[in-house]
């Protein structure tokens, strides 16, 4: 009986992988635009702590943006200079995102409806960054972009 469960757990192991290998997708590679304006708020929370900071929506110019997907290039580099700035201050592991959009009036709304979202739930509160605090800075271009 042994001898049997060990032949089919070899068995299973070693074929049904390669069985439910799916056909290779190729991947195009999205292409990269530069937008002469696009504008963004930064988002930070603990969740060891019920402080939401939200920073003010900025103006950034000409940043890249994939052309499919509508997403802002090198994204996670806004969200670490957040985080920075936080840690600077000495207000650690809080876990920093940035919210974008091409319209300042949609990332208004969705700004709105975020501070209604968090304003509903009663434990946590909102503190604003101002402008003179925290403001997202250019990043380099690279050679090969």
């Amino acid at each position: 009986m042994r001898l049997l469960l060990t032949i089919i757990t070899l068995f299973t192991l070693t074929f049904l992988p390669s069985f439910a290998k799916k056909d290779k997708q190729v991947k195009v590679k999205d292409t990269k635009i530069t937008v002469n304006n696009m504008y963004a708020f930064g988002y930070a929370v603990s969740f060891a702590d019920s402080t939401i900071y939200l920073t003010e929506i900025h103006k950034m110019p000409e940043v890249q943006i994939y052309k499919k997907t509508k997403f802002l290039e090198r994204r996670g580099e806004y969200s670490a200079q957040l985080k920075h700035h936080f840690d600077s201050i000495g207000k650690p592991h809080l876990t920093c995102a940035i919210i974008f959009d091409q319209s300042e009036a949609k990332l208004r709304q969705k700004f709105v409806k975020l501070t209604e979202k968090v304003q509903k739930q009663k434990r946590k509160t909102i503190k604003a960054v101002p402008a003179q605090e925290f403001t997202f800075k250019p990043l380099v271009q690279y050679e090969d972009e």
